[in-house]
């Protein structure tokens, strides 16, 4: 997508996850128009992207289901929903992010977001991504890694570009995986990197040296508390404040993990902690 390329957002909201279900059958996602961009739902919300103007089929469509509340319809642009980050190409530890139109020979991994986000330029995901690469150029490299809310891909890609072998990347949102499956392909790192949409709770026990966490405070107290770090080597969490970063950190302490550095803004904090033998 362009920048200036307008979308219509249809908010809704169910009275319970089984009346999202519909959006599980291709023959009634048809019924909502050709303009159908995409769709991100979970628990008893849904958000329903379209190209321009999706003319009459949608609310159509919706008004047959009792069970489906429109609660808001957004216009907007690409951009604005993009939050305004924009695609400029940056590096980190030698490696170029850069769009689909990107040139160069140097190493590089290209993100086309979609619908998702997740281009590199949030500070979170910039933070995480300088650990990403002093960990893996560092003395010490994992031989494996597990990325938990992967968003568009772009730490699970970057660590194969750095030379990982086994990277899993792991989201609930539809359209996330969508995008980290085809920023996948252009990539062509498909022998190394595997995407799932799940709950990331279902893989708090894949077994990788280095866990990357992007995720809200309490997601990440709950893999805590499942085991989810009990055997790591390594560890970058964010998607914090600074002060959930510090509560989460005192319990990693305990399981033995060394801060190694930590990223700090006003907003967010993300940090890089390991176990040493």
């Amino acid at each position: 997508m362009y920048p200036d390329q307008p979308l219509t957002i249809f908010e809704i909201r169910a009275v319970d996850e089984a009346a999202l279900d519909i959006f599980n059958d291709p023959g009634q996602l048809r019924r909502l128009g050709p303009n159908l961009a995409g769709l991100h739902w979970e628990a008893n919300f849904a958000f329903v992207f379209f190209t321009g103007d999706p003319g009459p089929d949608p609310a159509n469509f919706l008004a047959e289901y009792p069970n489906l509340e429109t609660r808001y319809i957004h216009h907007l642009n690409y951009n604005q929903w993009q939050d305004g980050a924009g695609a400029a190409p940056f590096t980190v530890a030698g490696l170029t992010v850069t769009g689909p139109e990107g040139g160069g020979e140097e190493p590089k991994i290209i993100i086309d977001p979609g619908l998702a986000f997740g281009f590199g330029g949030h500070p979170t995901t910039h933070s995480c991504l300088t650990f990403l690469g002093r960990a893996i150029c560092g003395n010490s490299p994992p031989t494996s890694a597990l990325d938990l809310g992967t968003g568009t891909g772009i730490l699970a890609l970057a660590a194969a570009r750095w030379g990982l072998l086994k990277v899993v990347g792991v989201d609930y949102s539809h359209l996330a995986i969508e995008a980290a499956r085809n920023n996948l392909t252009l990539n062509n790192l498909i022998d190394r990197v595997s995407f799932y949409r799940a709950p990331a709770q279902n893989f708090c026990h894949h077994a990788s040296e280095l866990l990357m966490a992007n995720l809200h405070l309490n997601l990440q107290e709950e893999l805590l508390k499942l085991g989810a770090f009990d055997q790591r080597r390594q560890v970058i969490i964010s998607g914090l404040l600074p002060s959930e970063g510090e509560r989460l950190w005192n319990k990693l302490a305990t399981l033995g993990f060394t801060l190694v550095d930590q990223i700090r803004t006003d907003r967010w904090i993300t940090i890089y902690g390991e176990r040493r033998n």
